[in-house]
């Protein structure tokens, strides 16, 4: 007896399927649970800035005779402080740091200063009403004084990155 060769497909896909069912039920779970997934890696000390080395008493009573030494003000943790009558210079701090017995903390050095940037920048903080205050403005006031630096001729800072510094 010939079968026709429809059937015959229709037989094998059967099987087919059959035969997959029968494999999933073997894989799937027999009343076992998969371990649940490892937790998410800590953050990094110091939260996610990066790491801060812990305060230490020392240090701090040594940075704040050199500031006060070199006439800088030292602003208050609750508010923005008022700067001393001139910036410090780095190399000056590290070596009264030193000079004190404590080892300055390693830092990158500051980025060069650009007479044009910094005049462009205290001329659009200037026309914008822009008032110096710790941290980056707002976004809306970035963008307005982005716009102001381009037209000045002068690339605005990266985002990131510091404004110029000011004495």
């Amino acid at each position: 007896m010939k079968i026709p060769s429809t059937a015959l497909r229709r037989t094998g896909v059967l099987l087919l399927g059959v035969s997959l069912l029968a494999g999933c039920a073997g894989m799937c779970s027999r009343g076992e649970s998969l371990p649940p997934p490892p937790p998410p890696p800590p953050p990094p000390p110091g939260g996610p800035f990066g790491h801060h080395p812990p305060r230490d008493p020392a240090f701090a009573q040594a940075m704040q005779a050199c500031l006060q030494e070199l006439g800088v003000e030292k602003p208050a943790a609750e508010g923005p402080g008022k700067r001393g009558p001139a910036r410090p210079d780095r190399e000056a701090i590290d070596a009264c740091l030193e000079e004190k017995g404590v080892q300055p903390p390693h830092m990158p050095p500051p980025p060069p200063r650009d007479p044009a940037l910094e005049a462009a920048f205290e001329a659009c903080r200037a026309t914008l009403g822009l008032e110096h205050e710790p941290g980056p403005p707002p976004p809306e006031a970035r963008e307005r004084l982005h716009a102001c630096l381009k037209e000045k001729g002068v690339a605005p800072p990266s985002p990131g990155e510091a404004p110029p510094p000011r004495e």
